[in-house]
């Protein structure tokens, strides 16, 4: 460590914050894990970007020796403990948002195969889904939006969501895609975690809070792509 930097970038503080916070997730000390993320989810609110910032504290809650399937089951095991919480589903719409980048795995697109896309896909329906959860827990759901806002960007919107905007209830799309796609969906299946295929598809449809918040959602175009808007989220 120099100068109170350690080598990897992070200060003794960060380090420090990270340990903690890793216990708390541990013990299921849930409480203290929303005292410890409360102050830099507001610091960003606030128009203030340090670094590391929030986004990577969500990110970095767990043990790096965790397979992503043991980090789900610990993250859903906060979400049912703590339904409320704001940071659990938060941080179970950043697992999956991981588990989608993790499923792509290809810097080029077109060598993505499509059993990868499919479940890829998958799990970004659960990401969505829990970020939606989110969104009635906060009275400023910026980071709940965000994540949307991310994920839907190089994944593209969900048709379920979009029809949840519009007031109408999703079809159900598992036997269109198992024929149009009968080797690539099977594979794209036994590609997600185990967690994923227990709970199946995503159950936004069912869920009236997910509805409401994806009524509230406003979606425009800009230059860079799909962004989401929310008349509490910061401007900056």
């Amino acid at each position: 460590m120099t100068n109170g930097i350690a080598k990897d970038g992070l200060s003794a503080e960060d380090l420090a914050w990270r340990a903690a916070a890793r216990a708390a997730l541990q013990e299921r000390r849930y409480a203290e894990l929303d005292a410890l993320l409360a102050p830099h989810e507001q610091a960003w609110l606030d128009g203030e970007r340090p670094l590391p910032g929030i986004r990577w504290r969500l990110r970095n809650l767990h043990d790096k020796a965790l397979t992503l399937d043991e980090r789900l089951q610990q993250t859903q095991q906060w979400v049912a403990a703590a339904p409320h919480s704001y940071y659990a589903h938060l941080r179970l719409g950043a697992c999956w948002e991981s588990a989608a980048g993790e499923l792509r795995s290809a810097d080029v697109a077109a060598l993505v195969e499509d059993s990868q896309w499919l479940a890829a896909q998958q799990a970004r329906d659960h990401a969505v889904h829990a970020y939606l959860q989110a969104i009635p827990l906060s009275a400023r759901p910026a980071l709940a939006l965000d994540g949307i806002k991310r994920i839907t960007s190089y994944l593209r919107e969900p048709d379920w969501l979009l029809a949840l905007q519009a007031g109408q209830v999703p079809e159900p799309e598992e036997v269109a895609l198992a024929e149009h796609y009968p080797q690539a969906w099977p594979q794209a299946l036994q590609l997600l975690p185990v967690s994923a295929r227990r709970c199946g598809r995503c159950p936004a449809a069912c869920r009236p809070c997910c509805a409401s918040a994806a009524r509230t959602i406003s979606m425009r175009r800009w230059p860079t792509g799909c962004a989401w808007c929310w008349n509490s989220a910061p401007t900056t």
